[in-house]
């Protein structure tokens, strides 16, 4: 009779458990990434270009969206 009580009582918390992760599968709003889009910059980073002779050169600093790639220079 214990087993029956323990293993209704573990079926009853994987439930419950299930439950709650399923009920926050659905939230929010999913993003669009095809199309039209709001840009998601990540950080600043340090752009060189390479010269005539093969040397690097400073070039600003630049950024890219983690959606489409595109890429903000300054």
């Amino acid at each position: 009779m214990h087993r029956i009580k323990r293993y209704g009582a573990l079926l009853l918390a994987l439930l419950l458990l299930t439950g709650a992760l399923c009920a926050c599968a659905g939230e929010g709003k999913p993003t669009p990434y095809m199309g039209e889009h709001i840009h998601t910059f990540g950080p600043w980073q340090d752009a060189t270009e390479v010269a005539a002779d093969g040397s690097r050169v400073p070039a600003g600093q630049i950024r890219y969206c983690k959606i489409c790639n595109a890429e903000e220079r300054r």
